[in-house]
């Protein structure tokens, strides 16, 4: 009601508070919400000194009210208190307006208001100093600092809730209510300083700041766009040599070095595919210009061990920096494949003679190419020469060794297989690749029929021969003694294989077997085996009378009576030395392959005194041995007649329990076989017996294959459990089971082959069957035959040695068949154990009736005639 007369009373604070506040509402908020800030801030809102008793004027009911909705209905002494102080308010907005524009500046010009500071050197916060230069970051830490103490409008720090309430950036205001205004005017106040001065010293310079902030922009992009470059362009090597010639190529020559630079950071796509075109143009210059330096270069890079393994751009790159190390290895190549045409072995054998190994590695150096050049080609002639003479001996002695290695292995095939043979290295002049002499062995093989030692010191004892030999050697020299033509027969075996191999290539020299009148001696003693090689075309010649005739390209085969080492070795050195002689003068096309090759036969061959050692060295060793070996063999032997007669014994004690015929043979039957001659009318048993045995025997014609089949199935089982009954499972397993052949083979297979099969099969036994046939039929000696001849037979007489033989047949009688068949297997060397039949034919009925092996089934009834008898 109050409210209401006061406006009815002076209209015109109502008509200027609605001309003055819709449009200034927020510059109202900013006043009547204001703390208050320390004098030296010299806020002009400060010094409304009834402002602080405004709002807390207002009635209860408007507590709650938001500022904006305050406004319109605001009670007429606050719209006069407000237009009272309308100047503070306009002047207090206008300020905040010029800090918000300040601070726009410091959020989109912090370069140019950091300038402006350094320049004039403005006073911040806490007296401090901006550094001089023109420094962008330290700007960033100071708009923080700024917002913190200004724009949260004086709101106190410790008050969380009110700091939320009244940051603008969360809420305006306007939308304060009285009563958030009187919780932060009762609160602590923020320390200010003289933030106000750094606002108005800086407001004013607002359009140089967005000036320097154009300049230090375009600086820093400079900047930038600098350090790229040299990080992008400049730091790659490729890139950094080619960039220039790249811009040539896109015609920017015109344009600034910034503006360039800038290009080439936007094209780096391009400049790469323009630099990998360069360096391929640039490769291929160098690979037609110094073809020799390029493809060494391309093979150095390829080899793990050398290279650096590059590819692509990186070695077309890698290849172009080292352009003067391929020109220069161009050269090299060159001059050395020129004197690699003049003198290949020359170069070949000087990198032999100076390579070098790494022990480490195990691996091989030859000298490098660099140091073939320097060498004169008057030295690398000489390095061909010996390389050529170094060739020819080194083909030489492997056909030497070839030479010798053929030799023996026609030794073993001829009749000189019995012939004894010693290997001596000759000494074998040669030289090096630098032409130094050396000496290599040049194998030599002597062969011999006896041999002799001169030395009677030693002791002969069990080689009395070579002490004999040699007391013969006078008789051979006064030519009266000699060697007989079988020895010769089979020295010519030898001659005519090896002949069949070199042709005529192949020459005998006669030695002169240290005999002055040699000639006259080989007439002597070689005419037979000269008339021999005459009627094979064999060459042969006197090694003493024609010197020269030897240098030929031949194989030597060298024959003497009496040869002592030291002669044969002098002849041998004497053969060579004349090939070394012909060869260093020949001018013949072929002397590169003409090598003289040695074999050296003697009839008597002397032994040194270290080797006849040795020969009755290796006699005793021999002698001791066969000693040795007879023990030992007499000892298995011993031991092995031990383990016979302990399975001998064993085997007999088992049949110990079984009849014995006439002669001593342990024998055993399953059952009593009544033939139908008795004259007693015979039991359904007796006729089961009859007809088991009827079937077994598997006659042709006189029984089915299946009443064979059924008689088998009924006697395996029943001799199986009468062996295992006598036999432990090893003993029954030593013995070899032979079942006494029919009359004739047929019968034999018929009744035998099948039923020795299961049955040794079924207990382990050995199968005789296959070892035993017959030749030669006989009668049966129930139509009047003479019963068993062994000499029908046919016996397999190694299989029979040592084995345990258990005779089988199907009825003993008198036991004739088993004492005949005991007596040839023990005459084959077995040992006949005892023997077996599955019945044993009877005539009367016994007191004591045999035991019955099993049920008699009723399976058919007794024939009353005799007509279908298998026998």
């Amino acid at each position: 009601m109050v409210d209401y007369i006061l406006n009815l009373f002076h209209p015109e604070v109502k008509r200027e508070w609605n001309a003055f506040y819709p449009d200034n509402m927020e510059a109202i908020a900013k006043f009547l919400c204001h703390t208050n800030t320390r004098q030296a801030y010299n806020n002009p809102i400060d010094r409304c000194t009834d402002r602080n008793d405004a709002l807390s004027k207002l009635p209860k009911k408007y507590k709650g009210t938001k500022i904006r909705d305050l406004l319109p209905i605001a009670p007429h002494w606050l719209m006069q208190f407000v237009l009272a102080n309308k100047k503070f308010i306009i002047e207090a907005y206008k300020r905040e307006q010029q800090y918000n524009e300040v601070l726009n500046l410091l959020d989109n010009y912090p370069h140019g208001v950091t300038s402006v500071c350094n320049r004039f050197s403005f006073t911040l916060i806490g007296g401090s100093k901006l550094p001089e230069g023109e420094s962008f970051s330290l700007i960033e830490n100071l708009k923080p600092l700024l917002r913190e103490e200004y724009l949260l409008d004086r709101i106190p720090v410790t008050d969380y809730e009110s700091r939320h309430i009244f940051d603008y950036r969360i809420s305006k205001r306007d939308e304060r209510t009285p009563e958030d205004v009187n919780k932060a005017k009762h609160s602590s106040f923020v320390k200010y300083e003289d933030l106000d001065m750094f606002f108005q010293e800086l407001y004013p310079y607002r359009d140089e700041i967005r000036s320097e902030e154009d300049r230090i922009k375009g600086l820093l992009h400079r900047e930038e766009l600098e350090e790229k470059f040299q990080k992008k362009i400049l730091g790659n090597e490729r890139r950094n040599l080619y960039f220039s010639t790249f811009i040539k190529s896109q015609n920017h020559v015109k344009d600034t070095e910034l503006e360039q630079k800038e290009y080439c950071l936007r094209h780096i796509r391009l400049l790469d595919s323009f630099v990998s075109k360069k360096l391929e143009e640039e490769a291929d210059a160098i690979a037609d210009q110094w073809p020799l330096g390029y493809e060494w270069y391309e093979q150095t890079n390829s080899d793990p061990d050398i290279g650096d393994m590059l590819e692509g751009d990186d070695f077309l790159f890698d290849c172009i920096k080292h352009k003067d190390t391929i020109i220069k290895k161009n050269k090299t190549l060159s001059r050395y494949n020129e004197l690699l045409s003049k003198y290949p072995d020359g170069i070949k054998a000087y990198n032999d003679a100076h390579r070098t190994y790494d022990d480490n590695s195990g691996r091989m150096f030859v000298p490098p190419r660099e140091e073939v050049i320097q060498i004169s080609e008057d030295k690398l002639k000489e390095y061909q020469e010996n390389a050529k003479m170094m060739a020819f001996h080194d083909n030489w002695l492997q056909t030497q060794s070839d030479f010798s290695k053929t030799c023996k292995d026609i030794k073993k095939n001829t009749e000189l297989s019995t012939w004894g043979g010693y290997r001596y290295d000759i000494p074998f002049h040669t030289i090096t690749y630098d032409g130094e002499n050396i000496t290599k062995d040049y194998p030599v093989w002597q062969l011999f029929p006896q041999s002799y030692c001169l030395d009677e010191t030693l002791d002969y004892t069990n080689n009395p021969s070579a002490l004999e030999k040699a007391k013969n050697l006078i008789g051979f020299k006064n030519k009266i003694r000699y060697f007989k033509s079988k020895v010769y027969d089979m020295l010519m075996s030898f001659i005519i294989e090896m002949h069949s191999k070199y042709g005529d290539d192949l020459v005998v020299l006669f030695g002169t077997s240290g005999i002055n009148d040699y000639e006259a001696f080989n007439d002597f003693h070689f005419e037979y085996l000269k008339q021999k090689l005459s009627n094979e075309k064999i060459p042969y010649k006197e090694i003493g009378k024609e010197p020269r005739s030897i240098t030929d390209k031949a194989r030597y085969i060298i024959v003497e009576i009496i040869t002592d080492n030291s002669h044969m070795k002098e002849t041998c050195q004497r053969v060579l030395d004349l090939k070394h002689t012909c060869h260093a003068t020949c001018t013949k096309p072929m002397s590169q392959e003409c090598f003289s090759d040695i074999i050296y036969i003697s009839l008597n061959k002397e032994l040194s005194s270290a080797e006849m050692l040795k020969v009755i060295h290796d006699t005793k060793q021999k002698i001791v041995k066969e000693k040795e070996l007879e023990a030992k063999q007499r000892e298995e032997e011993q031991k092995r007649k031990n383990e016979q007669l302990q399975i001998k014994s064993k085997l007999n004690a088992a049949v110990s329990s079984w009849d014995t015929l006439i002669g001593g043979l342990s024998y055993s039957f399953l059952f009593y076989y009544y033939p139908t001659t008795c004259e007693f009318e015979a039991t359904e048993e007796e006729w089961y017996y009859r007809r088991l045995v009827w079937d077994f025997k598997n006659t042709p014609g006189k029984t089915s294959p299946l009443a064979h089949q059924i008689a088998l199935g009924k006697a395996v089982p029943l001799i199986k459990n009468k062996l295992l009954s006598t036999f432990d499972a090893e003993s029954i397993k030593r013995l070899t089971l032979v079942c006494i052949p029919a009359s004739s083979q047929v019968k034999t297979q018929a009744r035998y082959e099948e039923f020795s099969s299961k049955i040794c099969g079924e207990t382990g036994m050995t199968n005789a069957y296959s070892h035993i046939s017959v030749v030669s039929e006989r009668e049966e000696r129930h139509l009047g035959g003479t019963g068993m001849n062994t000499g029908q037979l046919s016996f397999d007489e190694e299989f029979f040695k040592g084995k345990y033989v258990l005779l089988f047949d199907d009825i003993i009688t008198r036991g004739d068949s088993m004492r005949t068949f005991k007596r040839k297997m023990e005459a084959l060397g077995a040992t006949v154990i005892g023997g077996l039949s599955l019945g044993k034919t009877k005539h009367e009925r016994p007191t004591h009736p045999y035991e019955p092996i099993t049920e008699i089934p009723h399976i058919f009834s007794p024939s009353s005639s005799d007509d279908d008898l298998p026998f």
